[in-house]
């Protein structure tokens, strides 16, 4: 008997289909539950008591350096002193990296993030430079 099972202990045992089954459902529900928990955090960080308008926060190193309105186009220029430089223009609907002194330049090929399409594009409603650790948020004010 040594190389079989009970009867109670083969019961107990997964088939591998059923086993593959669970864990897929497992990873499913932990997707989900990562997703909802993502979802809810960027919410609750954007949220404030008063009536809030759209507008461009840019951060440096995670840390935010300025939040401008959206309207009248204007160019942000930040120089962080260590010879790194970016331009973010903003426009009446959202904004761009017009500018950087990044090698790759992959912030400025992202192109504009607007109120009309970040929902669209693969970065959402952001802009970033990982080079120069400039990050560019796009945030939708609240419907009048």
């Amino acid at each position: 008997m040594h190389g079989h099972l009970g009867h109670a202990q083969q019961k107990n045992m997964c088939s591998p289909k059923k086993r593959m089954r669970l864990i897929t459902t497992a990873l499913v529900l932990l997707a989900l539950f990562l997703a909802v928990l993502c979802g809810c955090q960027q919410k609750s960080s954007g949220e404030k008591t008063e009536k809030q308008e759209s507008c461009v926060v840019i951060y440096i190193n995670s840390k935010e350096y300025t939040r401008v309105a959206l309207g009248e186009d204007q160019v942000v220029e930040i120089d962080q002193s260590n010879g790194k430089i970016n331009k973010v223009t903003i426009t009446a609907d959202g904004a761009f990296m017009s500018y950087s002194t990044c090698e790759n330049q992959n912030c400025v090929l992202q192109g504009s993030v607007t109120l009309d399409n970040y929902a669209q594009r693969a970065l959402g409603e952001w802009i970033i430079c990982l080079p120069n650790q400039v990050t560019v948020e796009l945030i939708e004010g609240e419907a009048e």
